[in-house]
């Protein structure tokens, strides 16, 4: 194998994060966001409950799984957390955006939540860190998801969360 070879095989070992083409939701003003709020939802005990449907986070509806899932709890620690939400403040700092880990309610926002893994979502993303609706476009109150697949790595955590709420956006790997 070599050097290079094993650290090939050792990227390609682990989870990816990944998106999903969906139809095209026209934000109310092409010209602007829907929302410049960002909710990192941390799966608590019990679990995330997503329901399928079009892409919302006020009522939990994601298009990716076919019907009713539940994502297990995130299980790494609060300093792990703590961390990953502050690497990911600090990405999206450039940017007039609003992160939070408190959920913003019946408002108009973006999601990323954090738990669980690709398969308890929909069978095809066993090898994913994460996944996300993506259109070229933005799609407005869309979640997205990153796994607890990479144990207690903040930065990996939050380069999937930064990566896959980016897709939210529109932007393409």
């Amino acid at each position: 194998f070599g050097a290079l070879g094993t650290a090939h095989a050792q990227l390609a070992s682990r989870p990816m994060p990944t998106y999903r083409q969906v139809p095209v939701q026209t934000p109310p003003n092409p010209h602007e966001v829907s929302s410049r709020i960002i909710f990192i939802h941390k799966c608590p005990v019990g679990g995330c409950v997503i329901n399928p449907g079009n892409e919302d986070s006020r009522t939990d509806r994601s298009s990716i799984p076919d019907a009713q899932v539940t994502l297990d709890m995130f299980k790494q620690s609060d300093e792990v957390w703590n961390r990953m939400l502050t690497c990911v403040k600090a990405t999206f700092a450039p940017f007039d955006v609003t992160i939070t880990d408190v959920d913003p309610g019946n408002v108009p926002h973006f999601e990323n939540i954090v738990g669980g893994r690709g398969t308890q979502l929909s069978p095809d993303l066993s090898n994913a860190g994460g996944v996300s609706p993506f259109t070229c476009a933005e799609i407005p109150n869309a979640i997205s998801f990153t796994f607890d697949v990479y144990g207690p790595d903040p930065d990996q955590l939050c380069w999937t969360v930064s990566q896959e709420v980016a897709h939210s956006f529109g932007l393409d790997h």
